[in-house]
């Protein structure tokens, strides 16, 4: 047999080298016979094929070969000198365990042969334990080759260990020194972005502040629009630099919501407001469909709803060559939930989006063209925002959309309805007009004009065109009230609706326009005496309100008591401003006068000490980043009370910074309130009641006391 693992036998049966027997009943005499005619030592003795036991040479041969042995014992049968310790084993048993049997016996007979068996007793053949043997060691030596291929292999494996161990030490130390860098780099990355943050601050500041003092004016209603525009544009401009710039926000995955109660037609027209302007650069139509049985007035994160509807609606003018873009508003239910859904569509006539690129489309950084020669700019986060902002909410947005054809946006947000009522009067003018007329060219204008416009006591007709109007036999003019979209009107067209109405002797006074901010102006001149014009995009729920109804808005007294006082009821405040930027401070002076404050001003932390040194203040609103002496120093020397008249003074923060922990800094060096540009009207409204607050605590002139707790 040779050493190749592949010649070793594992199976009894490939180990038999006799099978000779004799029957239980032979003579030892033939059995002697037997044993001449082969060189077997051993011989299996079986009674109708079932073994017995085992018969030896050896044995036989001694007694036959005595003086009398053939006398005494020819004659005798075998199955009465079998072999003590005679071993059997089934055919199917290992080799291991038949090698374990074999040493159960006594020692004279450990190299008798081996006999095996099938599962009835037939006897199958004889193995001598020496080939047992020599196959065991053969076995064993395979196992112990194997066993030191293991024992290198585990060496070469406890060096791959101790390299890796090395390895992952020498990668541990530079983890720890590009921890190092990236704490160090995030913390230079915060720095510049909170400075970031103060230089664009800064002007918008003065933009949002001086149009809100521009707002003020007296203004004619298309001034008014493009500054209310400008207003719109400025805020949600100011809303994506807090996104971007709030670096702590996002590097913890962290946005706060508000829950606020915000009137709904405020945040759908303001988002309408913010892409006129580019839906005008082409011919586009914007509609607003909002469903009537919709509450006004809602608790949610106004401004957050009304950047997605901005990013919705951009897009959607973005991707409309031309057609028309609908955004829909109604009302939602939502299964096992007693709050109020409101669901936002926006429906566009554009190149639409294919299928396998609509699940990417709320993941950052998508562009559906990716290529270099894409024909709309963008970074691709608008929708990802979009989704985020949602999920936030609590929630949905999705896309359905096809090829060539169009695309509508959906998203609905769970808001509880907020205490304000919105109810609609249908009741008749006083001039009783019986019959509303409107005229447009487009089909979803129409639709939605009637079905909004059509109250329970109404009449209201609908025509494509002034000629299909004036076609119609059965109508008289002569109390109505006519509507008329210019949108898609030629020169021409209208015109032809002039002479018409002239004809009919209709009154100009009871015809409305809806016109683009563009045509308003020549519109008005060439009718004459007419009622009213309207600026598209316009809710028809709001023309109707103009013309034909009454807005009925309660205010419960509960919500009253929670507004600013007004100016007449607060005594005014002599104030110290401290801003370096020149446009800021006119700013806050214009508004702090305007609200009925007496104003000093200062340029940097110093010269305001010099100010408090000689004369004491109600207020002092503190801007943080000026030349010579910053606010926080100027703060926590007034606190020490080193110099000043009043180490109580009441100190607003105001920063251009709105960075995470910025609030907690200017709270933790003494300044009782906080600010964050640009500030407004109302922001500092809302600073000044709380000062009048504190001053009702504590009265600063007449205390006795050291020190009081700010704020």
């Amino acid at each position: 047999m040779g050493n190749d693992k592949s010649d070793v036998s594992l199976n009894l049966a490939d180990l038999i080298v006799s099978k000779r027997f004799v029957e239980a009943g032979s003579t030892l005499e033939s059995v002697q016979q037997a044993f001449k005619t082969c060189k077997d030592g051993y011989m299996g003795v079986t009674d109708q094929g079932k073994l017995i036991g085992i018969c030896s040479r050896s044995d036989i041969g001694m007694m036959m070969s005595s003086r009398y042995g053939f006398e005494i014992y020819g004659k005798r049968k075998i199955e009465n000198y079998l072999l003590e310790d005679s071993l059997s084993v089934f055919v199917d048993t290992s080799i291991p365990e038949t090698f374990k049997l074999v040493f159960t016996r006594s020692k004279e007979h450990y190299y008798n042969d081996i006999a095996v068996i099938d599962s009835e007793n037939n006897f199958c053949g004889l193995i001598p334990v020496h080939r047992l043997v020599q196959l065991q060691n053969e076995l064993l030596g395979d196992q112990l080759d194997a066993i030191k291929g293991h024992e290198k292999e585990l060496s070469r494996k406890n060096e791959q260990l101790a390299y890796s161990a090395n390895r992952l030490n020498s990668l541990n130390l530079e983890l720890e020194k590009a921890r190092d860098s990236a704490l160090e780099g995030a913390r230079l990355k915060s720095e510049f972005l909170a400075n970031m943050s103060h230089e664009i601050r800064t002007p918008m500041n003065g933009v949002i502040g001086m149009v809100d003092l521009l707002l003020d004016t007296s203004l004619t209603d298309e001034q008014r629009f493009f500054a209310q525009t400008v207003m719109n544009s400025a805020e949600s401009l100011i809303t994506i630099i807090n996104d971007i710039l709030d670096f702590s926000k996002i590097e913890a995955d962290r946005i706060d919501i508000h829950h606020d109660e915000f009137h709904l037609l405020d945040v759908i027209d303001g988002s309408i407001q913010q892409v006129i302007a580019r839906a005008n650069k082409k011919p586009i139509r914007l509609l607003v469909d909002v469903d009537r049985t919709l509450n006004d007035s809602y608790v949610g994160d106004a401004v957050r709803i009304q950047q997605i509807l901005v990013n919705l609606l951009g897009n959607a003018v973005k991707f409309t060559e031309e057609g028309e873009v609908i955004l829909k508003v109604e009302n939602g239910t939502k299964p096992d939930s007693s709050i109020p859904i409101v669901r936002f569509h926006v429906r566009d006539s554009g190149v639409g989006i294919a299928e396998a690129h609509q699940e990417k489309l709320f993941e950052p950084f998508i562009q559906v063209d990716g290529s270099t020669k894409r024909r709309h700019d963008g970074t691709g986060l608008g929708l990802s925002i979009c989704k985020r902002l949602t999920d936030l909410m609590g929630g949905e947005i999705s896309v359905q959309s096809e090829l060539g054809v169009g695309s509508v946006f959906s998203c609905e947000f769970p808001l509880n309805e907020g205490v304000s009522e919105w109810k609609q009067d249908f009741s008749e003018t006083e001039e009783d007009y019986c019959l509303v007329i409107f005229i447009s060219q487009s089909k979803n204008f129409r639709e939605i004009a009637e079905k909004d416009w059509m109250g329970p006591d109404s009449k209201f007709c609908v025509f494509e065109s002034p000629k299909e109007m004036f076609s119609d036999s059965n109508l008289s003019l002569k109390y109505s009230r006519v509507i008329l979209d210019t949108v898609d009107f030629s020169h021409h067209e209208v015109e032809e609706l002039k002479k018409g109405l002239e004809l009919n002797n209709f009154e100009m006074r009871n015809l409305i326009l809806l016109v683009k901010p563009s045509d308003r102006n020549r519109m008005e001149k060439e009718f004459h005496g007419l009622n009213q014009t309207f600026i598209m995009p316009v809710r028809t729920s709001y023309v109707f309100d103009k013309i034909n109804s009454k807005h009925i808005v309660k205010v419960p007294e509960a919500l009253a008591k929670g507004t600013i006082s007004s100016n007449e009821e607060q005594k005014p405040l002599d104030i110290l401003l401290v801003e370096d930027n020149l446009t800021n401070q006119k700013l806050a002076t214009i508004l702090l006068r305007k609200l009925g404050h007496h104003v000093d001003t200062a340029d940097n932390g110093r010269i305001a000490l010099a100010k408090l040194k000689n004369k004491r203040f109600d207020c002092v609103f503190m801007d943080c980043m000026m030349p010579e002496m910053d606010g926080y120093e100027a703060t926590s020397k007034i606190r020490e009370g080193i110099e000043v008249r009043d180490s109580q003074v009441f100190i607003v923060a105001m920063t251009a910074k709105a960075m995470k922990g910025d609030r907690e800094k200017c709270l933790e060096v003494g300044m009782n309130d906080y600010l964050s540009k640009p500030l407004t009207r109302m922001s500092m409204n809302r600073a000044l009641q709380a000062c009048h607050d504190h001053l009702r605590r504590v009265d600063f002139r007449d205390s006795q006391e050291p020190k009081q707790l700010y704020g």
